[in-house]
């Protein structure tokens, strides 16, 4: 049978030291998660109340409003 002996109590100044690196650590997580890093936005802004809907046909300068897209041709079928 082995004896175990009990693990030696931390020092006051590493247990404070442990303390402050968790409270640093918390505060950090939290003002990444408030402000993202690399200005990420979270929600693209509404656009402006009077700004009216799309009329039959146009494309730009109205909400809902479509976007040119450029697309690689569909390769052929084998």
């Amino acid at each position: 049978m082995y004896i175990v002996e009990d693990f030696p109590a931390a020092p006051w100044r590493r247990r404070l030291l442990l303390l402050l690196l968790a409270v640093a650590t918390a505060v950090a997580i939290v003002l990444i998660l408030l402000d993202p890093l690399g200005g990420i936005q979270r929600k693209a802004p509404a656009p402006p109340a009077d700004v009216a809907r799309c009329a039959l046909g146009q494309t730009e300068g109205c909400v809902g409003g479509t976007a040119a897209v450029i697309v690689a041709p569909a390769s052929a079928p084998r």
